[in-house]
């Protein structure tokens, strides 16, 4: 008897694995999980963090995955899995020089006991520990208000021991993008102009003569992207850039709240862990295509619409078109209060751009020498010396050299005495020799900073629109960061100052656009044939306007910050031996919580310690929010207290003295081959 086998049934099992070979649910899920489930972002204008997202393909080749709980318009599989999670994207904060007082630089830019650790390798003379300790216990009553006041200005990001720093205003900067692409708006004609009249009919104030369009179909136009998103398209037309500018945070906010409500109202953890699942799962039908059935998913598609399918669960019925619009009408006071949480949490604290991978990335450190000053001197007087002694024919005047003779026995006699007394160095100085005193240090440099990008936009569509969203919006935004302000009709100052991160590559903490090239008409098809652009590429390099990383080589603990941090240890291992902890833990916290009462724990961040981000790939959040970089910092307070009072510390300490030395000196010798 002969089998008849349908491709349709060996296909679903040659791609996925049967349904009858997997016994939890949990695992049928995860065959078809991807990482479009779990995102509130989308490809809309300003849908997501990074302003030129990619456009996503259509929706019957790449099926979009809509959050359940989201505003957003959801994103594709394909897209999700091998565009969006595989950017590299640059986070940048612009604003003015904020200086700080000379009295508050000088006082904090340098530090005595760094100084002679550096210089001489030792550390001030006890008198310097004494008058320290003095100092200390005279401003005893006054370390409260000094340690507030740090803090106050760790919060605020206002570094002491810089010259000046960076005064974030981007207001300032969103109003510049907003002035510029509401001018290019204009110009193209996406903003109706007023006192015109319609091309077709003679009606006045929707439309440009010149333009080919009517006044009802741009008005239709205007209308119907406002109901896509109307908190960026605005009803007369253009776009919101400061709705633009916080929209994915606030995309954000809101499954933040949704998930914060699917916590508060389940029953039990059950419950919970379905309502999670839920939530980060597509289900067709929960009965079927939610356990992977490929046939049933595959019928939904192909009796759909063009693709345009239904979906039914046990909550709600949704449509992709349905989610293609945002049919939200809000109050301007629920408006304004969704914008103010998301300015809350740094909304538009940073414009982001995807940028084309950099590859390997590569830092520079140099250091140049000079000729000391001592050599100098005493090399220039022995050549001059020598010379004359050339000149002379080196004492050989009278043919019977008497004169020699006599020159050479002063000479020798004012060597011996020399040499007699220890100083016969000088002798030298009469050209007999030259010196060979090693170079000295003359500067440092390093190039850590100076990060190239390029960064391309493309226009999926010819018309206005889209070049306007997809273009024109994030060169404007590269345009407000390079080009100098305006002090007048007919003056200017210096462009905005930034600070720029990408993450395990590049950070700059005081930086500015170094140059910004602009290439229109780029890609197989650059223009239409009215002339418009349909790509460009931008290139800009970024410097860093501090060249050198310097290295603290006196972390170690002094003794007040070791009684502070060791008491707090102490204390917190009691606690937690006493409430049947773990006593290390405890111990580490408490050291972690006494570093709190230390000012070095408030010390400000550096070229040093940004470079020690960038290898560690600390991401942006734990670097501009003042709270995490309080966390971070009681941490590694904590991690030094460790590896101050390890044993290994005070041996390696203890042989570094005067003491230690000799000891080693009459020691074996080294296994070291």
């Amino acid at each position: 008897m002969r089998m008849s086998l349908k491709d349709a049934d060996w296909v679903r099992q040659s791609f996925l694995m049967p349904q009858n070979s997997i016994d939890e649910a949990y695992d049928a899920v995860r065959r078809v999980y991807t990482t479009a489930d779990q995102k509130f972002t989308d490809t809309t204008l300003g849908g997501n963090f990074a302003i030129n997202a990619f456009p996503q393909f259509t929706r019957n080749a790449d099926i979009k995955r809509p959050g359940r709980y989201t505003a957003g318009k959801g994103m594709g599989r394909f897209y999700s899995e091998v565009i969006d999670d595989n950017a590299q994207t640059i986070h940048i904060r612009l604003g003015v020089p904020k200086f700080n007082s000379l009295t508050r630089f000088f006082g904090d830019f340098y530090n005595v006991e760094a100084s002679s650790l550096a210089r001489t390798g030792r550390t001030p003379s006890i008198f310097y520990d004494v008058g320290r300790l003095t100092g200390t216990v005279v401003s005893l009553p006054l370390q409260p208000i000094l340690l507030t006041a740090k803090l106050i200005r760790l919060l605020l990001e206002k570094p002491a021991s810089r010259y000046y720093y960076l005064k974030p205003t981007m207001p300032l900067y969103w109003n510049a993008v907003a002035t510029m692409v509401n001018g290019i708006a204009v110009n193209l004609g996406v903003i109706p102009r007023l006192f015109t009249s319609d091309a077709k009919t003679g009606n006045s104030g929707l439309i440009d003569p010149d333009s080919v369009n009517d006044a009802e179909e741009q008005k239709a136009a205007i209308a119907a992207t406002h109901k896509l998103l109307p908190d960026i398209y605005r009803s007369d037309g253009g776009i919101d850039i400061y709705a633009v500018a916080n929209r994915a945070q606030r995309l954000a906010n809101a499954f933040r709240d949704a998930l914060e409500q699917e916590v508060v109202s389940s029953a039990n953890a059950t419950d919970l862990t379905n309502r999670m699942k839920r939530m980060t799962q597509w289900n067709p039908t929960v009965q079927d295509v939610g356990k992977g059935d490929l046939r049933e998913y595959m019928r939904l598609y192909l009796e759909s619409n063009d693709g345009i399918y239904t979906v039914k669960d046990e909550d709600k019925e949704v449509t992709e078109s349905s989610m293609e619009v945002d049919v939200r009408d809000e109050s301007f006071v629920n408006s304004m209060s969704s914008f103010f949480t998301a300015e809350r949490r740094m909304g538009s604290d940073f414009v982001t751009f995807r940028v084309d991978h950099t590859g390997p990335q590569s830092e520079s450190f140099s250091t140049s020498t000079k000729e000391s000053g001592i050599a100098s001197t005493i090399n220039s007087m022995s050549s001059k010396a020598r010379s004359t002694r050339f000149d002379l024919a080196d004492g050989n005047v009278d043919s019977a050299g008497l004169i020699g003779a006599v020159v050479k026995a002063a000479t020798d006699t004012v060597n011996g005495i020399a040499e007699g007394l220890s100083i016969h160095g000088i002798a030298a100085l009469a050209g007999s020799a030259f010196a060979d005193i090693p170079k000295t240090w003359d500067a440092s440099t390093a190039d850590v900073g100076r990060s190239s990008f390029t960064i391309p936009l493309r226009s999926p569509y010819g018309n206005d629109l889209s070049r306007l969203q997809n273009i024109i919006v994030p060169m404007c935004m590269l345009l407000a960061m390079a080009l100098p302000l305006s002090t007048g009709k007919q003056s200017y100052t210096s462009p905005f100052i930034l600070e720029l991160f990408n993450k395990g590559r590049t950070q700059i903490r005081l930086g500015m656009v170094e140059s910004l090239s602009i290439t229109r008409g780029v890609g197989d098809v650059g223009w239409t044939n009215d002339g418009r652009y349909l790509g460009v590429d931008v290139n800009i390099t970024f410097m860093d306007l501090s060249e050198v990383v310097h290295m603290p080589i006196n972390a170690s603990f002094s003794t007040v910050q070791a009684a502070i941090a060791g008491a707090g240890s102490g204390l917190g291992a009691a606690i937690s031996k006493f409430t049947g902890g773990d006593s290390t833990t405890g111990a580490n916290i408490g050291a972690g919580i006494a570093s709190a009462f230390m000012p070095s724990t408030y010390d400000d961040d550096n070229k040093y310690t940004d470079y020690l981000a960038v290898l560690g790939s600390l991401p942006l959040e734990a670097q501009v929010n003042p709270m995490r970089k309080m966390r971070l910092r009681l941490t590694q307070q904590m991690a030094a207290f460790n590896q101050w009072k390890s044993p290994a510390h005070f041996a390696n300490w203890a042989m570094g003295t005067w003491a230690g030395e000799l000891l080693k000196a009459v020691s074996q010798r080294t296994d070291r081959p």
